[in-house]
């Protein structure tokens, strides 16, 4: 049971991400292709009202794109917190049924925010580790 909620979560993680680096992807494409467009115009208009009115409709627009992007990629970013945290969730009580697991594991069983990175020999030393968190 435990096995198929942490394999959903990782396909939810991996789904976010791909979205995150879908709309990036495609802001970065709108950027390229508005910059070059309007140097198409800028050289065939030699910078005059045309240009003007071309940059007035085009700038909006990526505006707009970007600022979706921004507001998603953070919508993006909470949603893969919440699945990171309850991965941390089952990896707990897997640790709770089998506490010998808990060196085998490489990400944290605790689901305390902010999660620390972990290095190969332990907890971060120049940081508190979980336990000895106050809050």
């Amino acid at each position: 049971m435990m096995t198929t909620e942490h394999f959903v979560l990782e396909t939810a993680r991996a789904a976010t991400i791909q979205e995150a680096n879908q709309r990036a992807n495609l802001f970065l494409t709108s950027v390229s292709s508005t910059t070059i467009a309007l140097a198409f115009v800028a050289q065939v208009t030699r910078m005059g009202l045309p240009f003007v009115l071309f940059s007035l409709t085009m700038l909006p627009y990526l505006y707009f794109i970007g600022l979706v992007t921004f507001v998603r990629a953070v919508q993006v970013g909470i949603e893969d917190m919440v699945h990171a945290r309850g991965m941390a969730r089952i990896r707990h009580y897997y640790t709770e049924i089998t506490p010998s697991m808990a060196r085998y594991l490489v990400h944290s069983t605790h689901d305390v925010w902010p999660c620390w990175p972990m290095s190969a020999s332990g907890p971060d030393p120049g940081r508190p580790s979980p336990a000895r968190r106050a809050w």
